[in-house]
């Protein structure tokens, strides 16, 4: 067997013991490539079930894709993610990366620091998503090991990082991410989710578009800065500056719904610049209020 993918997602009696047996199968799957697993909700799993799972991933070496959904399982913290981490450090052949854990607000910024370690021997990792979205205790810190992970994975050509909703977040660490994509030459797509993280600024919006002007290879860029409202006619105006350098961009989206002090000739200004990117032919702007 190849692929594997099983969606327990829901299904809330699943405990560490239904880890236990899932991961007692996988052992047998030695030559497995792709694996999707879905025990999102199932909120009676533990750091013991993420830490038995792990035990078996780190044993299979020849994966070129993983995708693990734990969304709303409040009780794995930052012990199932350092054990996560060390299963992923084994997996030298990964392309794709798909670690959802949103609302799981026991995580911090500890956990991050512990799992990013993990992701520094992932060379070869071309996709990676993260969601962590609803991390009450997520900070800058949390972004900057991220951002510094960065610089070892420098074959990415797409990434999705989602931390809506953490709402810690601040200026820094988006000039940290800024200054973390830098390192990416080859990316084709971005997808960055700060929705309500109503600390960042216009500073953090010039930050992290200072990570944008690189990228003659990008072809589609997604940002949701949704209910940032100290972001500004100014930060409009630097992403404006920063996507003027994107000429082969294909799509984007820009969600800044309920940020008030966005003025309709600023949003214009924005638009001016879009039209003039000939390559661009799919484009959706929220600035809703």
């Amino acid at each position: 067997m190849r692929s594997l993918n099983l969606d327990f997602g829901g299904c809330i009696q699943i405990n560490d013991r239904g880890m236990s047996h899932v991961s007692q199968a996988l052992k047998k799957l030695g030559f497995l490539r792709n694996l999707s697993l879905d025990f999102g909700a199932c909120n009676e799993i533990t750091d013991r079930g993420i830490q038995r799972l792990s035990r078996v991933i780190k044993k299979l070496k020849f994966l070129e894709s993983i995708s693990l959904n734990f969304t709303f399982c409040n009780a794995i913290t930052d012990a199932g993610m350092h054990k996560l981490g060390q299963a992923l450090t084994h997996l030298s052949s990964l392309q794709i990366l798909s670690l959802d854990f949103e609302q799981d607000d026991k995580i911090t910024d500890a956990g991050l620091q512990k799992l990013t370690h993990g992701l520094k021997k992932l060379a070869s990792l071309k996709i990676i998503k993260l969601n962590f979205g609803g991390g009450k205790d997520i900070t800058d810190m949390g972004i900057g090991s991220i951002a510094q992970v960065l610089n070892n994975l420098t074959l990415l050509t797409s990434i999705t990082f989602d931390f809506g909703l953490c709402f810690q977040i601040t200026d820094i660490g988006m000039q940290n991410l800024g200054q973390g994509l830098k390192a990416l030459n080859f990316l084709e797509k971005i997808s960055l989710d700060f929705g309500g993280c109503d600390l960042i600024t216009d500073a953090g919006i010039q930050g992290l578009c200072k990570g944008l002007e690189t990228y003659n290879s990008l072809q589609s860029l997604y940002l949701d800065f949704g209910c940032c409202n100290e972001i500004t006619d100014q930060g409009i105006h630097y992403l404006g500056e920063g996507l003027k350098t994107l000429t082969s961009l294909q799509r984007i989206r820009l969600d800044f719904y309920d940020c008030s002090q966005i003025t309709q000739v600023e949003q214009e200004n924005l638009r001016q610049v879009l039209n003039n990117i000939a390559s661009l032919n799919d484009t959706h702007l929220d600035f809703e209020i």
